[in-house]
């Protein structure tokens, strides 16, 4: 099996932050009071004063005032695909590690097929964390929790801070964005 970290990965963009956005342009006057709010606990983060939890729902304090989200999840989504290069290698047995909220990211990977999900835990009725957010080691703890006897061929990954999911396979690769293409590099053979 392969996995996969979502955000600028198999996904162009930080689909928290897009979703945010798009909240504020078609719901301005429910998400503007806390979209303030989550500007202000940003950077209270940013002096290291509140956790990243914090801002995550700080980010999705305006879950309540939505009436159908399923419906706004929809509307978000419409207009979206994952990236071509992992649509061409996608598999069955792949696995979407992320610490986006399991709630955002599930329709768009149920478009394409993905069964397989690992992300934060996050009431969409509440904008609350339901668990730790899946982010570094945590994506580990959760994958061998769930697949205690799985063996990884490859991981892939934006960032450095999910080497620990990295180091589960024995090929990991880092998807590095340009403008308008995308560089698979495998970690091992980057100087």
């Amino acid at each position: 099996m392969n996995l996969y970290d979502f955000d600028k990965t198999i996904y162009a963009k930080d689909s928290s932050i897009e979703f945010l956005l798009f909240a504020l342009k078609n719901k301005t006057l429910l998400v503007l009071p806390n979209f303030l709010k989550f500007t202000l606990i940003y950077l209270l983060y940013k002096m290291n004063v509140v956790s990243k939890i914090k801002v995550k729902e700080a980010m999705f304090s305006f879950l309540p005032k939505i009436k159908n989200p399923e419906h706004f999840l929809a509307e978000f989504w419409c207009d979206k695909k994952l990236d071509d290069w992992y649509l061409k290698q996608q598999d069955s047995t792949d696995i979407i590690i992320s610490a986006s909220p399991r709630f955002l990211i599930t329709p768009i990977l149920n478009q394409n097929k993905i069964k397989r999900i690992i992300a934060s835990e996050l009431d969409p009725k509440t904008g609350l964390f339901l668990s730790k957010n899946c982010y570094g080691e945590e994506k580990v703890v959760r994958f061998k929790k769930q697949y205690p006897k799985a063996k990884v061929n490859s991981a892939y990954s934006d960032s450095i801070s999910d080497m620990p999911m990295l180091n589960l396979a024995k090929n990991k690769y880092l998807v590095l964005r340009k403008k308008h293409s995308v560089q698979i590099k495998n970690i091992d053979t980057i100087n």
